[in-house]
């Protein structure tokens, strides 16, 4: 079974990270969301983001 993160197969994370890098993309900011109140219409609160910088 391949280790997953954030809904994708460690190899499918390789392979975005390669699109990424010859897209000339070198980092990326990841964006926590924080959800409260009811179930049918819930607030969404977007949180501090951290930078990720996009390595060979």
């Amino acid at each position: 079974m391949h280790k997953v993160r954030d809904g994708l197969a460690q190899s499918e994370q390789v392979v975005a990270r390669d699109q990424l890098l010859a897209a000339g993309v070198r980092g990326l900011v990841r964006f926590p969301v924080r959800k409260a109140g009811s179930t049918s219409a819930p607030e969404r609160q977007v949180l501090a983001g951290t930078f990720e910088a996009l390595t060979v």
